[in-house]
């Protein structure tokens, strides 16, 4: 099994760990600490938290369709876009739902970094 395909089913699964924590855990964390919300920030803290989602499910079937890529040679620097991609895309999310999970923006410091990482990696297949 390549480590792309690896990559991308680990992504995958935690995709789907983070998603049952946002729609089933979410605000109940908020709850429970003390974070106090209005009814919009709730909303605004759920729709950061459904973008990093998004982009956690886009990493990991990008990934899982770069596996046969590479295998095929079709791909010019496998390594450097699998590589960006995977941390472009930790990084986007790591932010995002970091950000949500605390209700802060300063949490969200990584979310750029993992975004200009994700613009690289895309960038790279065009080589």
């Amino acid at each position: 099994m390549s480590l792309q395909l690896r990559a991308g089913a680990l992504l995958g699964a935690t995709g789907v760990v983070a998603g049952a924590y946002g729609s089933h855990m979410l605000e109940a964390h908020w709850q429970r600490d003390g974070i106090v919300l209005d009814d919009a920030d709730i909303l605004r803290w759920k729709d950061v938290w459904r973008t990093a989602q998004a982009v956690h499910y886009l990493g990991a079937a990008s990934m899982l369709a770069l596996a046969p890529a590479a295998k095929l040679n079709l791909l010019r620097l496998p390594r450097a876009s699998s590589l960006t991609l995977a941390c472009g895309t930790a990084l986007f999310t790591a932010g995002c739902y970091s950000a949500a999970f605390f209700a802060d923006r300063k949490y969200a410091v990584a979310a750029p970094f993992g975004g200009a990482a994700l613009i690289a990696a895309f960038t790279s297949l065009l080589l």
